[in-house]
């Protein structure tokens, strides 16, 4: 990911520890951990319902299938396909849970 900000600029390299931010769902989803280098930050990220449609209406353009199936980038879309296979599957034990557990 490629990150601007005012203080730093430009860079393309933040140490964030990925897995162990802090989810929390209400009536958003909100993200909250540390970017390690080349900052000491806290960051929280919040996502509400209208953020998820405006996220896959960009997934879903044609000029994002043109990127991903590069020849260069076939691992990683196969990598997306395996997380989105994972994602379905969580997605659908999630939603037939038994209510309370």
């Amino acid at each position: 990911m490629i990150f601007w900000s005012r203080g730093l600029g430009r860079r393309k390299c933040l140490v964030m520890d990925i897995g162990s931010e802090e989810i929390t769902v209400d009536d958003e989803v909100r993200l909250a951990g540390k970017v390690r280098e080349p900052v000491n930050w806290d960051y929280s990220i919040r996502l509400e319902a209208d953020d998820w449609d405006d996220f896959f209406a960009v997934a879903l353009k044609p000029q994002l299938a043109v990127f991903l199936g590069r020849r260069e980038r076939l691992g990683e879309l196969a990598q997306l396909a395996s997380f989105l296979a994972r994602f379905l599957g969580a997605y659908l034990a999630a939603m037939f849970r038994p209510a309370g557990r």
